[in-house]
């Protein structure tokens, strides 16, 4: 009885050591793997940032381009191109504050936008772009002023299915690139 008493004790004891053994091994592996987590999470922290911009819509009597900030989402990797078009896109969408009319319609295709030296080439459709001066002339200005506000841009040159033509709407003369002083000299911001 004593022998199987023994053989009983010894099994439980090696048991309970491999167990104590194996539960080490399984906290050390987790341990490395939240690590692994933590690192990944922190690299993702660093290539995502937070950016705020400058928006330009115009007031209700379309007069004036009034200012509306917002926050992009942008990553180290993007290129000025990319950071460019997000910026056209949230003028696509529209002003938030309601006492902000849009500048660019909704229905307006924006073709492609690049940056070729210090100029952003925005390219639209020529589908619907249609409207009177003062529609032209605030469309050209919310996009040239929205983009200056980048550093790698300083003047904005428009095209309308890919080619340099006269005007967007057949009133602004756009056969050159618009500074942001040009828009200024054009319209009153506030």
């Amino acid at each position: 009885m004593k022998k199987y008493l023994s053989l009983f004790l010894i099994i439980i004891l090696t048991l309970s050591i491999i167990s104590c053994t194996i539960d080490e091994n399984d906290v050390e592996t987790s341990e490395e793997n939240t690590d692994i987590k933590e690192d990944e999470g922190a690299v993702d922290e660093k290539e995502k940032e937070l950016k705020e911009i400058t928006l330009y819509f115009t007031d209700k009597q379309a007069m004036n381009l009034l200012t509306e900030k917002r926050i992009i989402e942008i990553d180290e990797s993007m290129k000025v191109d990319e950071i460019a078009t997000l910026i056209i896109q949230e003028l696509k969408k529209g002003p938030i504050e309601s006492n902000r009319l849009p500048t660019l319609p909704a229905e307006i295709e924006i073709l492609d936008v690049k940056v070729v030296g210090n100029i952003a080439e925005v390219n639209l459709s020529s589908k619907e772009l249609t409207g009177g001066s003062t529609q032209e002339i605030l469309l050209a200005s919310s996009i040239v002023k929205s983009l200056a506000q980048l550093e790698e841009i300083n003047k904005v040159q428009f095209y309308v299915d890919g080619k340099i033509q006269e005007s967007l709407m057949g009133h602004l003369y756009i056969g050159e690139p618009y500074t942001e002083e040009m828009i200024n000299e054009m319209i009153d911001t506030k």
